[in-house]
């Protein structure tokens, strides 16, 4: 149950990265891909976004429904 709560919290922060910060997370797992520095799309950063949402919301709810019927 631990291990499920410490991983569903470190896709959560995982997931504000991607909203808050996609530039960040471009040069933690794009860039070493390139030789010279670029930067990412308008596209790249959208869907980065959009995958951020989708990964906090996902993982929260079910952190939250674990949570709820583990405590029953």
């Amino acid at each position: 149950m631990i291990l499920f709560v410490i991983v569903a919290v470190l896709c959560i922060i995982l997931g504000l990265v991607m909203i808050f910060k996609p530039e960040e997370y471009y040069t933690m797992t794009q860039s070493w891909k390139h030789n010279e520095r670029t930067d990412p799309s308008e596209t790249y950063l959208k869907r980065t976004r959009a995958a951020g949402v989708v990964l906090t919301v996902g993982v929260s709810v079910l952190l939250i429904l674990f949570l709820y019927t583990g405590l029953k």
